[in-house]
Formats: C-alpha cells, sequence, structure tokens
C-alpha cells in the first residue's frame, strides 16, 4: 500500500488479495467473489477488456505466477491502481465505500473458506501500518490515522479471523485514545528496549539485547570493532529500527578498507546521516517541549507530543506502570535542542555546565 495514502478498505482488499494468492481456495467461491468485484467496480464494457487482459497475462506468464486465480490477478491489478493512479484510485474507492458491508462479508467467506483448507486457525498480520504518514484532515484534532482507526474501526474489526493490526503509537496519546481502546479493547503497546535507565545510565541488559539482534544477522566480530557495536546500539535508542538502519548505513562508508573492521569513525559517519534525518522531521517548536521531555521523563496527552512519539523524537519505555519517556539519543545531538536544553536548565535554574 502507499503509506502517504492509506484507507481502510484499501487494508481489507490487501487482506483479501493475499488469502486469494497464497491458499487455494475453492472455484466457485472465487468465481462468486469474482463476479462481485467485476459488478462493483467496472461496466460490462470495461470488465471485459480487464478479463481479457487478465486472462492473456495469465496464458503468457506476465506479472503473476500463471497458477493464481484471476481474482487474485485482479486484485494485485486492483491494488496497484490504487498505489499509482490518483484519478482511478479515487474511483475505486467511490464505488467500494458503499459497498464495504458486502466487501466484508466476501473477505469472510473466502477467510472461513481458507480456515478450512488449512484445517486450523488463521492468523492476518497487518504490519507496518504504524509507519502511515501523519496528516491533518482539515477538522479540529483529527487526523487520518483517526479517520482509519476510529471511525472505520468497526470495519477492520468485522473480519472473522485473528489479526493484528500495528497502530501508531501516538494514537494512545490523543484525545481519541479512549475510543480507540474500546474498538480495540485487546491491545498491546510495544515500547523500546530499555538501553538506558531514567537517569540516562546505560542499561546492560538492554543493551546486550541490541547487541544480539545484530549479532543474529551479522558476524559483529568479523564485521565491527566492538566500540562501534556498543556505540551504534547506545545511539538507537533501544529502537531495533534504527539500530538495523544505523548498522546498513556504516556499510556505505568502508569502501576500499575491507577486511579492516567498521570502526567508531565510520560508526560515527552513519549515526550523523541518522542525526540529519531527525533533524528535518522536527518542527521548531517541538525543541523547547523536547527539553521538558528530557527533564520530566513524560509527556502530556497532547497533539504535539503525539507527534513527537510518532516521529521518534520521543521513545516510551515501561519498567512498571506508568511507562516514561525519553529524547532519542540522536536527536539529544542537535545544536537546536542543545539550545532549548540550556534555556529549560535556566526556567529551571539549574546551572548550565
Amino acid at each position: 500500500m502507499d503509506l502517504n495514502d492509506v484507507k481502510y478498505t484499501d487494508v481489507i482488499l490487501s487482506i483479501v488479495r493475499r488469502i486469494t494468492s497464497e491458499i487455494e481456495l475453492d472455484e466457485k467461491l472465487l468465481s462468486n467473489v469474482l463476479e462481485w468485484f467485476a459488478d462493483t467496480l467496472y461496466d460490462k464494457e470495461e470488465w471485459r477488456d480487464v478479463q481479457r487482459t487478465l486472462e492473456a497475462e495469465a496464458t503468457l506468464g506476465v506479472g503473476l505466477p500463471p497458477p493464481l486465480p484471476i481474482v487474485a490477478r485482479l486484485l494485485a491489478r486492483v491494488m496497484g491502481q490504487i498505489k499509482s493512479g490518483e484519478q482511478v484510485k479515487h474511483a475505486i474507492r467511490l464505488k467500494l465505500d458503499p459497498q464495504v458491508s458486502q466487501l466484508i462479508e466476501r473477505a469472510n467467506l473466502l477467510l472461513s473458506e481458507a480456515q478450512k483448507k488449512l484445517k486450523r486457525p488463521l492468523v492476518v498480520v497487518v504490519d507496518n501500518l504504524d509507519r502511515i504518514v501523519l496528516q491533518e484532515t482539515g477538522t479540529t484534532n483529527r487526523t487520518n490515522h483517526d479517520v482509519i482507526y476510529i471511525d472505520h474501526g468497526d470495519q477492520l474489526c468485522g473480519l472473522e479471523v485473528h489479526i493484528i493490526y500495528t497502530i501508531p503509537i501516538s494514537m494512545f496519546y490523543s484525545p481519541h485514545a479512549p475510543v480507540l481502546k474500546a474498538i480495540f479493547p485487546d491491545y498491546a503497546v510495544l515500547p523500546m528496549i530499555k538501553s538506558r535507565t531514567r537517569d540516562s545510565q546505560p542499561n546492560k541488559d538492554g543493551l546486550d539485547v541490541l547487541r544480539e539482534i545484530l549479532n543474529r544477522r551479522i558476524v559483529l566480530e568479523e564485521v565491527f570493532t566492538e566500540d562501534a557495536v556498543s556505540y551504534l546500539c547506545k545511539m538507537c535508542g533501544g529502537h531495533s529500527r534504527d539500530l538495523l538502519t544505523l548498522a546498513r548505513y556504516t556499510t556505505r562508508y568502508p569502501l576500499g578498507r575491507w577486511p579492516q573492521p567498521i570502526d567508531m569513525q565510520v560508526a560515527q559517519r552513519a549515526v550523523d546521516k541518522l542525526i540529519t534525518e531527525y533533524s528535518r522531521a522536527i518542527p521548531e517548536e517541538h525543541y523547547p517541549l523536547l527539553a521538558q521531555v528530557y527533564f520530566n521523563k513524560s509527556i502530556r496527552n497532547d497533539g504535539a507530543h503525539g507527534k513527537m512519539l510518532y516521529n521518534q523524537s520521543v521513545l516510551e519505555y515501561y519498567n512498571g506502570a506508568p511507562p516514561w519517556h525519553d529524547v532519542h539519543p540522536v536527536v539529544l545531538e542537535l545544536p537546536k535542542f542543545q539550545n532549548a536544553l540550556d534555556q529549560e536548565r535556566k526556567n529551571r535554574d539549574i546551572p548550565i555546565t
């Protein structure tokens, strides 16, 4: 899906596409589902053209493997149009929105059939939805995240299967959090790995876990010096995605030096790149708030602090209730943050060293 523009119907279509692509289902059921999509999305002449194209592609082995049923090929085509074509995307969504009950009904028929074929319960994991780009809707205190998970959360929960959705953590710090928890009562918040303590001291257990995450993917002693590994684990803030990003960045710089291991100089260049990326994502008005988070180790339930969680300039840790928060280590390096921190020290009558 296009993470810059995701609608709840896109999510349901993606699930249906995956099920029809990967599990061999009853031909009669697939034919009925195909007929419904054809009637909903196309007029008769359009459908004849689309059907001929899909059948020709299957015969020639273009794109998806030929054994896939035509409904799976149709949905792959539709999802591609939603992702790439603005006018077509709008037209498809306009046709599907009034028919969402029927869409969910057919998705459930396919999911039920899939579980019969598998002879065991099915679990659907819809990953990376927490990365959907945050956008204001023009309505006070409402974002596109609210539209997907709150306005249409009941539809997402209407699929009769064990299903896991990844939701941006910022939604649990919004005015709409109580409604969200009512729609998704069985939720779990995944905190950062505790690479540091509340008083900003290194946490050995957490750092060891981060090291092990790298060690499962890389023979560390052959690729990195010890101090470089420790530095990357420290600077990711316990955010495993950032840790892997930093490790990937380090491979761009030591060209021509192999077999010399990646050292601190290279690791620092990788961290500098991540610092630059974070600096571009932080609005000016967030820096005084970030300085307050640094001292308070907590955030307020408002839009600004929710955005700081979303863009990960603030990270959440959990070590018994309540959770605590801290500024991402790479943000600590930014001159604008350091200036805001000095001002906050003055506000608190803390000597500036």
